[in-house]
């Protein structure tokens, strides 16, 4: 599960302090987000970044990784299979036009025409990007540290693909909901991918962004999506992760861990539509 956090506004119920030698402990179900039902031997390892604030304070400063031991399990595919179908399947009931599938079941109100907006600005802004990769090597420096022509290729080409993959006159490939079905939508996520599923979720908190920032790494609908997209293997091959969030973490990534980054594709696509 691949999440986009809300990285600005954030109030204090977003934190926990953790004071020397503390842990905290998180149940979750493998099966509610990976097709188990095959069952047999399966090898587990966690591995990603947490957000980080100053003591009482709630503004991100910096971010904490973290890595698992492996752990290996026997899994029932019965009854991995009963979890899945509990938890809805691949419900594609209401999926519309061509573009990534939106489950329209999953929308309520006005989120399916927000929705809409923001693939269709995602497009956009992923198409704009694509071109300022081959044209922008000052660009490229600043967010993917590096302008040599195999990068530039891999980037541009990526764009590409999250811009098709946006379109209406695409095939869509993944499919997206416009609210959780799973229990992914924790305090301070925007929306999250399950890649082993190409499946997108929103969360409430991303309908109280705007369609559109006006500020420079600010966060909103169209390149939430865009970062979401960029998590999906069917889209972009290996899926990005989440390596570093917010513009003062991804300009310290090297090129190698920056390429991988989801959060750079989504705040270079903001840059070059802004101006930045």
């Amino acid at each position: 599960m691949l999440p986009r956090y809300k990285m600005s506004d954030l109030t204090p119920e977003y934190f926990v302090n953790l004071g020397p030698k503390a842990s905290v402990e998180h149940s979750f179900d493998l099966a509610a987000t990976h097709d188990l039902s095959r069952g047999g031997k399966i090898t587990v390892k966690a591995h990603g970044m947490v957000p980080t604030a100053e003591e009482n304070a709630t503004t991100i400063t910096g971010h904490t990784l973290y890595e698992s031991n492996e752990l290996t399990m026997d899994v029932d595919g019965k009854q991995a299979a009963a979890v899945e179908q509990a938890m809805g399947g691949d419900d594609s009931t209401g999926v519309i036009d061509k573009r990534s599938n939106i489950v329209t079941s999953s929308c309520r109100g006005s989120q399916l025409r927000v929705l809409q907006t923001a693939l269709s600005n995602a497009s956009r802004l992923s198409r704009a990007a694509a071109s300022a990769a081959q044209r922008n090597p000052s660009k490229m420096r600043e967010y993917f540290k590096t302008a040599d022509s195999r990068t530039v290729q891999k980037v541009a080409s990526r764009f590409l693909s999250v811009a098709r993959e946006s379109s209406s006159g695409s095939t869509g490939r993944t499919t997206y909901y416009c609210n959780d079905n799973r229990g992914g939508c924790h305090p301070g996520v925007l929306a999250y991918t399950l890649p082993s599923r190409n499946q997108v979720f929103n969360c409430p908190s991303y309908y109280q962004l705007p369609a559109l920032n006006n500020r420079c790494h600010g966060q909103d609908q169209a390149t939430t999506t865009l970062h979401e997209l960029t998590h999906n293997p069917a889209v972009v091959t290996p899926f990005c992760e989440d390596l570093g969030y917010g513009y003062q973490r991804v300009s310290a990534l090297p090129a190698s861990k920056a390429i991988q980054n989801a959060d750079t594709y989504s705040l270079f696509a903001n840059a070059i539509y802004l101006g930045c």
